[in-house]
């Protein structure tokens, strides 16, 4: 092989190895972050989920007829 050719193979395996390491690392940042994302929002999920449907205690249940009501309302936006 030629110089010409062994520098040019040299400088094709150096881009592509930095090629390679920098997808690699923007890659797994990525996949970090929004798992972390991931993670929050699902925790927020199931704080929002205990708050809504805790039991009610004392006279904060509301009545039957009027709870449903309210509830068919909000469901559709009315």
């Amino acid at each position: 092989m030629s110089f010409r050719t062994k520098l040019l193979l040299v400088v094709l395996l150096t881009i592509f190895a930095s090629v390679s390491v920098v997808a690699y690392a923007v890659t797994h940042y990525t996949q970090a972050a929004f798992e972390e994302m991931d993670a929050e929002r699902t925790e927020a999920l199931v704080a929002q989920f205990k708050k809504e449907f805790r039991p009610a205690r004392g006279g904060n249940r509301p009545s039957g007829k009027k709870h449903c009501r309210s509830q068919l309302y909000r469901a559709h936006g009315d």
